[in-house]
Protein backbone atom coordinates (compact mmCIF):
# COMPACT_ATOMS: atom_id res chain seq x y z
CA UNK A 1 0.00 0.00 0.00
CA UNK A 2 3.02 2.30 0.09
CA UNK A 3 2.54 3.22 -3.57
CA UNK A 4 -1.06 4.15 -2.84
CA UNK A 5 -0.08 6.33 0.11
CA UNK A 6 2.71 7.97 -1.86
CA UNK A 7 0.37 8.75 -4.74
CA UNK A 8 -2.23 10.24 -2.40
CA UNK A 9 0.43 12.31 -0.66
CA UNK A 10 1.70 13.76 -3.94
CA UNK A 11 -1.88 14.61 -4.92
CA UNK A 12 -2.53 16.38 -1.62
CA UNK A 13 0.63 18.46 -2.05
CA UNK A 14 -0.31 19.29 -5.65
CA UNK A 15 -3.74 20.44 -4.55
CA UNK A 16 -2.31 22.52 -1.72
CA UNK A 17 0.13 24.26 -4.07
CA UNK A 18 -2.50 25.04 -6.69
CA UNK A 19 -4.94 26.17 -4.00
CA UNK A 20 -2.43 28.72 -2.75
CA UNK A 21 -1.74 29.94 -6.29
CA UNK A 22 -5.42 30.43 -7.16
CA UNK A 23 -6.51 31.79 -3.79
CA UNK A 24 -8.61 34.89 -4.20
CA UNK A 25 -9.25 34.19 -7.88
CA UNK A 26 -5.79 35.29 -8.99
CA UNK A 27 -4.53 34.12 -12.38
CA UNK A 28 -0.72 34.09 -12.80
CA UNK A 29 0.47 35.61 -16.06
CA UNK A 30 2.31 32.43 -17.04
CA UNK A 31 -0.91 30.48 -16.61
CA UNK A 32 -2.78 32.83 -18.93
CA UNK A 33 -0.03 32.37 -21.51
CA UNK A 34 -0.31 28.60 -21.21
CA UNK A 35 -4.06 28.80 -21.56
CA UNK A 36 -3.74 30.83 -24.76
CA UNK A 37 -1.28 28.36 -26.28
CA UNK A 38 -3.57 25.37 -25.73
CA UNK A 39 -6.82 27.18 -26.52
CA UNK A 40 -5.42 28.38 -29.86
CA UNK A 41 -4.50 24.93 -31.14
CA UNK A 42 -6.05 24.07 -34.54
CA UNK A 43 -9.83 23.70 -34.82
CA UNK A 44 -9.43 20.36 -36.57
CA UNK A 45 -8.68 18.84 -33.17
CA UNK A 46 -12.10 19.79 -31.84
CA UNK A 47 -14.13 16.66 -32.79
CA UNK A 48 -11.86 14.07 -31.14
CA UNK A 49 -11.27 16.34 -28.17
CA UNK A 50 -15.00 16.79 -27.58
CA UNK A 51 -15.36 13.01 -27.58
CA UNK A 52 -12.42 12.67 -25.21
CA UNK A 53 -13.97 15.09 -22.73
CA UNK A 54 -16.82 12.66 -22.12
CA UNK A 55 -14.38 10.50 -20.17
CA UNK A 56 -14.59 13.09 -17.41
CA UNK A 57 -18.34 12.77 -16.90
CA UNK A 58 -20.51 10.61 -14.66
CA UNK A 59 -21.63 8.32 -17.53
CA UNK A 60 -17.96 7.46 -18.00
CA UNK A 61 -17.86 6.33 -14.37
CA UNK A 62 -20.71 3.93 -15.07
CA UNK A 63 -19.03 2.62 -18.21
CA UNK A 64 -15.71 2.06 -16.40
CA UNK A 65 -17.48 0.30 -13.55
CA UNK A 66 -19.32 -1.97 -15.97
CA UNK A 67 -16.16 -2.84 -17.89
CA UNK A 68 -14.30 -3.69 -14.70
CA UNK A 69 -17.14 -5.89 -13.50
CA UNK A 70 -17.24 -7.71 -16.83
CA UNK A 71 -13.48 -8.05 -17.21
CA UNK A 72 -12.46 -8.79 -13.64
CA UNK A 73 -15.63 -10.13 -12.01
CA UNK A 74 -14.73 -8.28 -8.83
CA UNK A 75 -17.35 -6.11 -7.17
CA UNK A 76 -14.66 -4.31 -5.15
CA UNK A 77 -13.13 -2.76 -8.26
CA UNK A 78 -16.54 -1.72 -9.58
CA UNK A 79 -17.53 -0.20 -6.24
CA UNK A 80 -14.22 1.64 -5.98
CA UNK A 81 -14.69 3.27 -9.39
CA UNK A 82 -18.23 4.36 -8.57
CA UNK A 83 -17.32 5.75 -5.15
CA UNK A 84 -14.20 7.51 -6.45
CA UNK A 85 -16.00 9.02 -9.44
CA UNK A 86 -18.98 10.29 -7.43
CA UNK A 87 -16.76 11.61 -4.64
CA UNK A 88 -14.56 13.44 -7.14
CA UNK A 89 -17.58 14.98 -8.82
CA UNK A 90 -19.19 16.30 -5.66
CA UNK A 91 -15.92 17.30 -3.98
CA UNK A 92 -14.79 19.35 -6.98
CA UNK A 93 -18.19 21.02 -7.26
CA UNK A 94 -18.09 21.93 -3.57
CA UNK A 95 -14.54 23.26 -3.77
CA UNK A 96 -15.53 25.59 -6.59
CA UNK A 97 -17.72 27.47 -4.12
CA UNK A 98 -14.81 27.70 -1.69
CA UNK A 99 -12.26 29.17 -4.11
CA UNK A 100 -14.66 31.11 -6.36
CA UNK A 101 -12.25 31.27 -9.26
CA UNK A 102 -13.80 32.61 -12.48
CA UNK A 103 -13.43 30.76 -15.75
CA UNK A 104 -11.07 32.14 -18.41
CA UNK A 105 -13.73 34.03 -20.35
CA UNK A 106 -14.14 36.39 -17.42
CA UNK A 107 -10.77 38.00 -18.19
CA UNK A 108 -9.23 36.50 -21.36
CA UNK A 109 -11.13 38.20 -24.14
CA UNK A 110 -8.78 37.46 -27.03
CA UNK A 111 -9.60 33.73 -27.14
CA UNK A 112 -12.79 32.43 -28.74
CA UNK A 113 -14.11 29.51 -26.65
CA UNK A 114 -15.16 26.29 -28.32
CA UNK A 115 -17.52 25.31 -25.53
CA UNK A 116 -19.59 26.85 -22.76
CA UNK A 117 -19.61 26.04 -19.06
CA UNK A 118 -21.52 27.51 -16.17
CA UNK A 119 -20.26 28.30 -12.73
CA UNK A 120 -16.72 28.61 -11.43
CA UNK A 121 -13.46 27.09 -12.63
CA UNK A 122 -11.26 25.67 -9.85
CA UNK A 123 -10.94 22.74 -9.58
CA UNK A 124 -11.96 21.16 -12.89
CA UNK A 125 -14.71 18.58 -12.37
CA UNK A 126 -13.94 16.82 -15.64
CA UNK A 127 -10.30 16.39 -14.63
CA UNK A 128 -11.30 15.22 -11.16
CA UNK A 129 -13.62 12.53 -12.49
CA UNK A 130 -11.18 11.39 -15.19
CA UNK A 131 -8.33 11.02 -12.71
CA UNK A 132 -10.59 9.33 -10.18
CA UNK A 133 -11.43 6.69 -12.79
CA UNK A 134 -7.80 6.29 -13.82
CA UNK A 135 -6.67 6.17 -10.20
CA UNK A 136 -8.76 3.06 -9.62
CA UNK A 137 -8.45 1.39 -13.00
CA UNK A 138 -4.64 1.39 -13.00
CA UNK A 139 -4.61 -1.12 -10.15
CA UNK A 140 -6.44 -3.60 -12.36
CA UNK A 141 -4.44 -3.07 -15.54
CA UNK A 142 -1.24 -4.79 -16.62
CA UNK A 143 1.70 -2.60 -15.68
CA UNK A 144 2.51 -1.73 -19.30
CA UNK A 145 -0.95 -0.20 -19.80
CA UNK A 146 -1.02 1.98 -16.69
CA UNK A 147 0.77 4.99 -18.23
CA UNK A 148 -1.87 4.99 -20.97
CA UNK A 149 -4.66 5.31 -18.39
CA UNK A 150 -2.96 8.31 -16.80
CA UNK A 151 -2.29 9.83 -20.22
CA UNK A 152 -5.96 9.60 -21.19
CA UNK A 153 -6.98 11.29 -17.94
CA UNK A 154 -4.43 14.03 -18.55
CA UNK A 155 -5.77 14.57 -22.05
CA UNK A 156 -9.26 15.11 -20.63
CA UNK A 157 -7.82 17.99 -18.61
CA UNK A 158 -5.97 19.40 -21.62
CA UNK A 159 -9.20 19.16 -23.59
CA UNK A 160 -10.96 21.40 -21.07
CA UNK A 161 -8.28 24.03 -21.56
CA UNK A 162 -8.45 23.59 -25.34
CA UNK A 163 -12.19 24.33 -25.45
CA UNK A 164 -11.60 27.44 -23.37
CA UNK A 165 -13.43 26.69 -20.12
CA UNK A 166 -10.53 26.06 -17.72
CA UNK A 167 -7.11 27.43 -16.85
CA UNK A 168 -4.25 24.92 -16.48
CA UNK A 169 -4.22 25.17 -12.68
CA UNK A 170 -7.92 24.31 -12.63
CA UNK A 171 -7.01 21.05 -14.31
CA UNK A 172 -4.09 20.29 -11.98
CA UNK A 173 -6.28 20.93 -8.95
CA UNK A 174 -9.02 18.73 -10.35
CA UNK A 175 -6.57 15.95 -11.13
CA UNK A 176 -5.31 16.08 -7.54
CA UNK A 177 -8.86 15.81 -6.19
CA UNK A 178 -9.49 12.81 -8.41
CA UNK A 179 -6.33 10.99 -7.35
CA UNK A 180 -7.08 11.55 -3.67
CA UNK A 181 -10.62 10.21 -4.04
CA UNK A 182 -9.36 7.22 -6.02
CA UNK A 183 -6.77 6.48 -3.35
CA UNK A 184 -9.40 6.61 -0.61
CA UNK A 185 -11.72 4.33 -2.58
CA UNK A 186 -8.95 1.81 -3.32
CA UNK A 187 -7.94 1.75 0.35
CA UNK A 188 -11.58 1.39 1.38
CA UNK A 189 -12.39 -1.53 -0.89
CA UNK A 190 -8.99 -3.19 -0.73
CA UNK A 191 -8.22 -3.45 -4.41
CA UNK A 192 -4.58 -2.42 -4.82
CA UNK A 193 -4.12 -4.89 -7.66
CA UNK A 194 -5.26 -7.82 -5.56
CA UNK A 195 -7.46 -8.53 -2.57
CA UNK A 196 -5.35 -8.20 0.60
CA UNK A 197 -7.27 -11.10 2.13
CA UNK A 198 -6.07 -13.38 -0.64
CA UNK A 199 -2.53 -12.15 -0.14
CA UNK A 200 -2.78 -12.93 3.58
CA UNK A 201 -4.09 -16.39 2.81
CA UNK A 202 -1.22 -17.05 0.44
CA UNK A 203 1.31 -15.87 3.02
CA UNK A 204 -0.22 -18.12 5.67
CA UNK A 205 -0.22 -21.15 3.40
CA UNK A 206 3.38 -20.47 2.39
CA UNK A 207 4.43 -20.28 6.02
CA UNK A 208 2.99 -23.72 6.78
CA UNK A 209 5.51 -26.58 6.73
Amino acid sequence: MRALERRAGIAVVAFAVTAVLVNGGDVPGAEVDGFRVVARLPDLLAPPIRALMQLGTLPAVGVAAGILLWARRRWQATAAVIVAGLAARFASDGLKDVFERPRPLASVTDVVPRDTAEGLGYPSTHAAVAFAIAGVVVWWLPRRWRPAAWAVAAMVGVARVYVGVHYPLDVVGGAAVGVVMASVAVALFGVPGRDPRNASSRSSSTARP
